[in-house]
């Protein structure tokens, strides 16, 4: 009779201890759900930022004279880069870092 009693001591240890651990992946669960929604909202800002950027580089280089693409020539600021364009770069760095982030994520 004890050793009946000690066994369904032992069971129900070990189911409070599997409710516990089951409520910790279920918050841990949440969480990433969590995680990976604001992942991608951030993604998707930074798809329509990186169309934004490409539109805008399109623009530039249709705006730019075809001498300035002459090899030799340094005519104009063809060599050098500009604010814009430097900020273009690192937001388009910036995005494909995010875009890493969500598919290492996602494939997990």
């Amino acid at each position: 009779m004890a050793s009946l009693e000690t066994e369904i001591e032992m069971k129900d240890a070990q189911i409070a201890n599997e409710e516990e651990t089951s409520g910790e992946l279920l918050k841990e669960l949440e969480f990433k759900k969590h995680t990976i929604a604001e992942l991608e909202r951030e993604l998707q800002k930074m798809k329509e930022k990186n169309s934004s950027l490409k539109e805008h580089i399109k623009k530039y280089n249709q705006s730019i004279s075809p001498d300035r693409h002459t090899p030799g020539s340094n005519k104009g600021s063809s060599n050098e880069t500009s604010e814009d364009d430097k900020k273009s770069c690192s937001s388009l760095q910036s995005s494909q870092k995010v875009a890493r982030k969500y598919e290492v994520i996602t494939t997990k």
